[in-house]
């Protein structure tokens, strides 16, 4: 082996390293942690490259090992991060849901429109504004 070769597994041991701490500090991040998947993944292929590498160089494996577990942690809790934001997402979305088709219904029903009752309705709103608005005015006190 030349002397390239028999180091090439320190470079890539170290670049897999870089990117599973980068993924492994990022996926502590709330609610964008879930992205650092990416770089965990892919310092997780460099390091086990790393480590094939140095097993057959008979090199040091500490490098590729560190790298190793950083990401396979930091992918795991990105993972974790994107199913529970997922999660909580959908139950907000059925959520949201509910009420709008409460709110729809109850509007649907509120403006039956039978012999003029929206008419009336709005007539009776405007009245009763009408009334608030005069209520909250101030009197002079001259006029008392």
């Amino acid at each position: 082996m030349s002397q390239n070769q028999s180091t090439a597994y320190k470079t890539v041991g170290i670049v897999g390293l870089v990117l599973a701490s980068l993924a492994f500090l990022f996926s502590f991040v709330p609610c964008l942690g879930m992205y650092a998947v990416w770089p965990g993944v892919a310092g997780l292929v460099l390091s086990v490259i790393a480590l094939v590498m140095a097993g057959r160089a008979n090199g040091g494996k500490g490098i590729a090992i560190t790298a190793l577990c950083l990401a396979v942690v930091g992918t795991g809790v990105a993972v974790y991060q994107y199913i529970t934001i997922s999660k909580g997402v959908e139950e907000l979305s059925k959520a949201l849901d509910t009420e709008l088709r409460k709110s729809s219904d109850s509007l649907l029903q509120a403006s039956d429109v039978k012999d003029g009752s929206v008419e009336k309705s709005f007539e009776e709103a405007q009245k009763a504004i009408d009334s608030l608005n005069n209520a909250a005015e101030p009197t002079p006190a001259a006029a008392q």
